[in-house]
């Protein structure tokens, strides 16, 4: 196996522990957290 080839497997397996991650964070129930609260929090206002 290449080292490019390597890395592009690496990639789509982190992009689907990504996507599993959002799919586990949107399946949460309970209030979720305004945009503006989020973005004041990471001081973007």
């Amino acid at each position: 196996m290449s080292p490019e080839q390597y890395e592009r497997m690496l990639e789509a397996f982190e992009d689907a522990e990504d996507v599993k991650a959002f799919d586990e964070a949107m399946a949460e129930e309970g209030p979720g957290i305004p945009w503006a609260q989020v973005k004041a929090d990471l001081g973007w206002t």
